[in-house]
């Protein structure tokens, strides 16, 4: 268990990739303070994010205590709390350890993601729009 550890992880609920993701993940095995939340609803994160000029439909946002991670980066640093229980984790934990490899698959999915929207008809969230 990492003590003292705080996260918060902002997502995508209605992309069926990113919520099947975060269905499995399983982190409380690990950590101590987990927060899920869907960018689609208003959230303090959500606000923080936006306000930092971060764009949720780039990557995912993951908050550890108070340094805010997105996109690749984002997914490198859950995988460091996968808690190898389970399969799902052991290939989240194995595949996106590495930086550099998370870096060149993050791209496609963020792509899979967007097509996923676009089929089942789902905008994107676009938090900047107010910003731009």
């Amino acid at each position: 268990m990492s003590e003292g550890v705080d996260v918060s992880i902002l997502y995508d609920k209605d992309c069926p990739f990113c919520h099947l993701y975060h269905q499995n993940l399983r982190l409380e095995d690990t950590l101590d303070s987990v927060t899920i939340i869907n960018a689609r609803e208003p959230s303090d994160l959500l606000t923080e994010v936006t306000e930092l000029g971060l764009d949720v439909d780039e990557g995912m946002v993951v908050k550890v205590n108070n340094v805010i991670y997105n996109g690749a980066d984002a997914l490198h640093v859950i995988s460091s709390f996968s808690s190898k229980s389970t399969l799902f984790n052991r290939l989240n934990y194995y595949m996106f350890r590495s930086k550099g490899v998370t870096k060149m698959i993050y791209p496609y999915l963020r792509s899979c993601r967007s097509l996923a929207l676009w089929l089942m008809y789902k905008s994107k969230i676009k938090n900047l729009k107010e910003i731009k």
